[in-house]
């Protein structure tokens, strides 16, 4: 595992959870709940790393191997202004493997932990320092969908429709779709019920709105 200089420089937002963790860290281990013990685990390797991360060289410790991704995630971020990507339109010669690597990890595997309650209190937070980090990212692209949709519907009075020739509208019509089949399969989530049935117009079924 290579591993790059640690960043010396820590954000506002690092400097308060790690002020946070500094005082918590003193309590007795008696008094602490399982995530706080594991949080306290993270933040000392974090400290650690940071203070020579060339001693943690081919580590196969998974804490470390966590601590490793997040400083190279944010090292990208400081470099380039913006989280790695995954891009499939590129030829496979072009793909830069390190960043896919870094997508891969802190888009797909970071969140499906926070989604399935796998990451602690630290490593949740730990990751919201990342300038650009969302926890849930597809929700958020969801919600931009959704004001996208709630937008046509104030402007037109009426839901978009697939057979319009206006590429936007028959894209937002589709997407009503997939919700609509979403909901009928029920795999549509409560919180996503809840926020299209407050459309101005929605109707579930099979007709659709």
């Amino acid at each position: 595992m290579r591993v790059g200089k640690a960043p010396m420089q820590l954000s506002t937002g690092l400097q308060a959870l790690h002020a946070e963790y500094a005082v918590l860290s003193l309590a007795g281990k008696r008094s602490l709940s399982g995530d706080q013990a594991r949080s306290i685990t993270f933040y000392r390797a974090e400290l650690a790393f940071i203070e020579d991360p060339r001693a943690f060289a081919g580590s196969s410790n998974q804490i470390v191997k966590w601590i490793w991704f997040v400083q190279k995630v944010e090292s990208f971020v400081a470099a380039n202004g913006r989280l790695p990507r995954q891009n499939n339109r590129l030829a496979g010669e072009d793909i830069d493997r390190d960043e896919w690597d870094l997508a891969e990890w802190v888009r797909y595997r970071q969140g499906r932990a926070a989604s399935t309650g796998r990451l602690c209190d630290y490593q949740r937070r730990r990751l919201a320092c990342i300038p650009g980090y969302r926890e849930h990212p597809r929700e958020s692209n969801w919600d931009r969908r959704l004001e996208d949709y709630r937008s046509f519907i104030e402007v037109h009075r009426r839901a978009p429709r697939y057979r319009s020739e206006d590429g936007t509208e028959k894209s937002l019509a589709g997407w009503g779709a997939t919700q609509r089949a979403a909901y009928l399969a029920a795999t549509l989530s409560p919180r996503r019920i809840r926020r299209l049935e407050q459309l101005q117009i929605w109707v579930w079924g099979r007709g659709g709105a």
